[in-house]
């Protein structure tokens, strides 16, 4: 008998067994490659869903883009038609002898300036989204300044028979500043005040100086607007500068705005190089505290007269010119209430041609010679940009002197006309006695021009 090892049975369990390691090995490789494309997948899975996320994100981007561009055009157009109302109630203030007259025409043009300004928030929140925004300052008396945008808020202040003060421990403080964003901060937290503040309570503006004894830092000018309204939850502090910030307190009317005014506000202060904080108590009332460097501070020089003296200039100059021929103006606007505007301001000092659009406009610069051109930039056919573009390209028109108006506010939009050629740039709205000062002084200009070369050819 053979040993146990070599009988039928023990070859069998040797034939079994390495068939079952084969089946075995077969079965981890499958295993193996099946744990493995399920790996796979579960990793195109995710790269699928964050392609879809961003896909999502992207889309959202694009159309709050859309969005803001969209508030943008509807904001410019805003700015046309309000420029047809300030521009007309400054003339008539300027004539008017009428006290009662006068008044009501003021309180119109202290809402449209309001309105204004409320426009101008949405397109400065389109600049902070696109980081253009960028400090323009002046010199000035910024108390000067502060207590007129105060005096623009008296017929609120009457209206809901609210107290309303000025507090200030200084009267002139001659400095740098830049004055939109100042007036648009104050325009801001002095609206709120009024807007959450019921009737029989008071709205205080406070200005103080504050110097830094032994420091080589520059005084501080503080300016604090303090209010006897709803108030803010002391939880909620942290977050009214954050932009769409909309408080749920019941009652308030703050979800009613857009929340995007106390930011753009932070932003310009910090643009100043000052800092702002909020101090409040639910149904008692808020403080908020402004503190903005004032440098090169020069109390003892005088209130500069300039604009007095420029009327006068223009008046003389006016007066001489009554026998001589007027000079002839293009106007090129596509706007017919506007066109009507600036034709009836400067007919009785220009010969006026009008043009609808910018091809217009060119045809009649060629055939009638005028001696200065003021064109709108956004028209059908032909923009003002290509229109000032064609004329300074052309020999026969490279002379003629080019100013162009428009609603677009942008730093970008100005150095695209200014780079085509124009000699000036205007945005809507503006002071009439601006364009026609600065007509005047491009016409005195090549006229000089004319003279000076008269001079060497002879």
């Amino acid at each position: 008998m053979p040993p146990f090892w070599k009988t039928t049975i023990a070859y069998i369990i040797y034939v079994m067994a390495f068939f079952g390691a084969l089946l075995y090995i077969r079965y981890r490789g499958i295993r193996k490659l099946e744990s493995k494309f399920a790996v796979e997948q579960e990793r195109k899975e995710a790269q699928r869903i964050l392609e879809i996320e961003r896909r999502d994100v992207q889309r959202m981007h694009d159309l709050d883009l859309i969005k803001i561009k969209f508030f943008t055009n509807v904001s410019h157009e805003f700015r046309t038609p309000l420029s047809l109302i300030i521009a007309p109630i400054d003339k008539i203030i300027k004539h008017s002898d009428n006290g009662d007259q006068k008044f009501q025409l003021q309180i119109i043009k202290r809402n449209a300036h309001r309105l204004l300004n409320l426009v101008n928030q949405l397109l400065d929140f389109r600049k902070m989204e696109v980081e253009e925004l960028k400090l323009h300052a002046s010199y000035g008396d910024i108390i000067r300044f502060i207590k007129d945008a105060f005096n623009s808020f008296f017929d609120i202040a009457e209206n809901k028979h609210i107290g309303y003060t000025f507090d200030t421990e200084i009267d002139t403080l001659y400095t740098s500043f830049d004055h939109d964003k100042i007036e648009r901060i104050l325009f801001n937290l002095l609206s709120n005040s009024f807007k959450f503040t019921p009737s029989g309570g008071y709205v205080n503006l406070l200005l103080n100086l504050i110097s830094k004894e032994g420091a080589d830092e520059s005084p501080q000018l503080e300016i604090k607007v303090i209010d006897t309204g709803i108030g803010i939850p002391a939880e909620k502090l942290d977050r009214v500068f954050d932009r769409f910030f909309q408080s749920d307190v019941p009652g308030s009317m703050l979800n009613q705005g857009s929340g995007i005014g106390l930011s753009i506000v932070k932003e310009f202060v910090k643009m100043h190089g000052g800092d702002i904080n909020v101090e409040s108590e639910l149904n008692e009332g808020s403080c908020f505290t402004i503190l903005i460097p004032v440098p090169a501070i020069n109390p003892i020089l005088s209130v500069n007269h300039e604009p007095e003296a420029a009327k006068a200039t223009n008046k003389a100059e006016a007066k001489k010119k009554k026998d001589l021929k007027k000079p002839t103006v293009l106007l090129v606007e596509d706007n017919d209430d506007f066109m009507f505007y600036l034709k009836d301001n400067l007919k009785a000092a220009f010969n006026i041609i009008e043009a609808k659009n910018g091809k217009d406009g060119w045809q009649k610069a060629l055939a009638q010679h005028p001696d200065l051109l003021v064109s709108d930039i956004n028209m059908p056919e032909m923009s003002g940009t290509e229109l000032c573009l064609k004329i300074k390209s052309d020999f026969r028109t490279s002379h003629l002197p080019v100013i162009l108006l428009t609603a677009f506010s942008g730093e970008t939009e100005q150095m695209k006309g200014l780079e085509m050629g124009a000699n000036d740039y205007l945005k809507k709205p503006f002071n009439f006695e601006i364009l026609l000062s600065k007509i005047k002084n491009l016409l005195t200009l090549q006229d000089t021009f004319k003279k000076t070369y008269t001079k060497h050819v002879d």
